[in-house]
């Protein structure tokens, strides 16, 4: 139980902390007990599958869980293992994303930004430059890789 919300941890992870809420779920760090680091876990709730919106909440996850592992490259996130503590598919309620723990979450940083006055701004030209270098790095190699939609 993390912040009142339960994570199943599959006896490999430990010691959970709450990062915050992605676009399809909720994310803790955890120690992972295999690989000796911390990771990321990202828990997918998945709505019943007899609504449109379902289906392409879905479709939209399956995508992630299916284009991120293969690719590896410094500004994509890794995917390092994915569980669901279904024995059918029927059952599933929820799936668990794990990835490599960033130091540094860009939509945190640029909200905490926004809260400061303007001339004590953390955010300069030149890390805007940097971010979008890195965003397009990534976006190169995502093209290169043949992913589309």
């Amino acid at each position: 139980m993390v912040d009142g919300h339960n994570y199943d941890l599959v006896g490999r992870y430990s010691s959970p902390k709450t990062i915050g809420s992605g676009a399809f779920g909720d994310v803790i760090s955890a120690w992972d007990n295999l690989l000796q680091r911390k990771v990321a876990i990202k828990k997918i709730r998945l709505p019943p599958m007899n609504t449109e919106e379902a289906i392409l909440f879905y479709s939209r996850s399956l995508r992630e869980i299916c284009i991120l592992p293969p690719l590896k490259h410094d500004n994509i996130v890794q995917v390092l293992d994915c569980y669901t503590s279904a024995l059918c598919a029927e059952q599933m309620t929820e799936v668990y994303l794990v990835t490599n723990l960033m130091r540094l979450d860009l939509h945190q940083l640029i909200k905490t930004n926004k809260q400061r006055p303007n001339d004590m701004r953390i955010i300069t030209a030149s890390h805007v430059t940097h971010f979008l270098y890195q965003i397009f790095r990534a976006l190169k190699f995502i093209h290169s890789a043949k992913v589309s939609k």
